[in-house]
């Protein structure tokens, strides 16, 4: 399971989210097995990361995440991994960037999920807005992979 992770040493909730990751043996117990931690280089996501959605695809294990939180802004970052613990990211910059000026999503790209139709086109849906989290908008994009890894299709 990934889940995010809410700040708690610094008291400000904005800031520090990261992910989480745990795994059951039985249907009762949790037990955490690792963390995804922002990248303090990359500036889309140094302040947090959060609303994790992994799928798996030619044997790689993919997490799609929302680099900062909401409106910060926010943008969708991706990573991959082998086992599902250990990330790579694919990418310093945002996979799916917020929009330019006056754009519906100019202040947020974010809390991404993943849907394949019955034509096996994958698509990436997300949440934005232009205006600071007044209104909130639904969209999705298609995306295709190359191997194992994903990009958007034009």
């Amino acid at each position: 399971m990934y889940y995010s992770i809410p700040p708690w040493a610094d008291g400000c909730p904005n800031d520090g989210w990261a992910i989480g990751i745990a795994e059951r043996r039985d249907l009762k117990a949790w037990i955490r097995v690792g963390e995804v931690l922002p990248d303090p280089s990359a500036s889309y996501e140094r302040k947090g990361i959060c609303a994790p959605y992994v799928r798996v695809v030619n044997g790689s294990v993919h997490l799609f995440y929302a680099g900062a939180y909401n409106n910060a802004p926010q943008q969708i970052g991706v990573a991959q991994s082998t086992n599902g613990v250990k990330w790579t990211r694919v990418s310093e910059h945002p996979f799916l960037p917020v929009g330019r000026p006056g754009e519906w999503n100019s202040s947020e790209s974010g809390h991404p999920g993943a849907f394949v139709d019955t034509g096996g086109r994958t698509y990436l849906f997300y949440q934005g807005n232009s205006d600071n989290g007044k209104t909130w908008y639904l969209s999705m994009t298609p995306i295709g992979w190359r191997g194992a890894e994903p990009f958007i299709l034009q």
